[in-house]
Formats: C-alpha cells, structure tokens, sequence
C-alpha cells in the first residue's frame, strides 16, 4: 500500500546472480635456450643473477657446488656433462645450508663444461668450464643468456585534464584612496 489506498503489487525475489571467478592462468614456463654444438653456454630466462662455485676439491667425479644468489630457495641441485641427454642428470644433496652448498658424488664422470639444473627449473647449459677451479664463478660473463632484451617501459599517459570555461569576469576593484 502506498499509503493512499492503492495496492502495491507483490513483489517476486530474484535470484542473486553467481559470482564470476575469472579462468586462472597457468604461469609459463621458463624459456631455455637452444644449445648448439657451437654454442659454449647459456642460461635459462629466469636464472637472474645466481651463480654457481665449485668448492675446494671437487672434480669431475665429486663436485661440492656452492649457489649464490638463488631467485629462490633451492630444492635440488642436479648435473650432468656436455653430450649427455637430461635423463642422465645426476643429483645431489644439500651439505651445508649456511652457505648453500652441496655435494654430487657423481656415479659416471662428467666431461666438462657441465650442465647444472636448480629445483628442475633454473638452467645453465654448459657454464661450468672447470670443476676444480675454486675460485671460478659461474656463468662466465661471456656466457650467453636466452632472456629476451627488456621493452622500454612506455611512461603512464596522464588524464587529459577538463576544459577551462571562461569564468564570468569580476568587476576591477577601485584603488583605495590612501588617508
């Protein structure tokens, strides 16, 4: 009733609409690079910064990697040497967190360079050109990288601001004579 007698139609509920969920994405996947026989080296997209060292008395057959700068905490630290296929990764196991290293008693020799791989994601094709060099810090800065040049951010465009009307004009105040 509005109040002035006449009758309000009843009213029917409608349903509340689902709420829509938008369709999650899956993140892509790291690019890696193509290895050419020629090529000496690359990394993969996401391997940032990290670099690996071999610790003092590694060799082709036990190689205790230390990791610094990893893009994330590490899982699993894997090898294997040039020429090998990636079903002949040999794993290893972490020896000291403090300075996130660890130890690859490797069961077949690897011929060197090797190939590392970081939690099955981070790569690094053919960096590690000597595994008794302790003091060497992989990638070498001539290796390569297959992370793709960096567009050139564009700036945010600015809001066009309003148009100026032309305000109504304000009389001239008269000048005050002085006392």
């Amino acid at each position: 009733d509005f109040g002035d007698g006449t009758p309000t139609a009843p009213t029917t509920p409608r349903p509340t609409p689902a709420p829509v969920n938008p369709t999650p994405r899956p993140t892509p996947a790291p690019t890696a690079p193509t290895i050419e026989p020629d090529d000496s080296c690359a990394v993969s997209s996401n391997w940032g910064s990290m670099t690996v060292s071999p610790y003092w008395g590694s060799d082709t057959s036990s190689i205790y990697p230390v990791i610094s700068n990893p893009p994330s905490t590490i899982s699993s630290v894997e090898l294997k040497g040039v020429g090998q296929s990636d079903n002949q990764y040999q794993s290893c196991v972490l020896q000291n967190s403090a300075i996130n290293m660890w130890q690859c008693d490797l069961s077949t020799a690897l011929t060197e360079p090797a190939t590392i791989r970081v939690n099955g994601i981070y790569i690094g094709y053919n960096i590690i050109v000597s595994m008794s060099d302790h003091s060497a810090q992989y990638p070498l800065s001539t290796c390569g990288s297959s992370t793709p040049s960096t567009p050139t951010p564009r700036p945010t465009p600015k809001p066009t601001p309003a148009p100026v009307t032309n305000p109504t004009p304000r009389p001239t105040p008269k000048p005050t004579p002085a006392p």
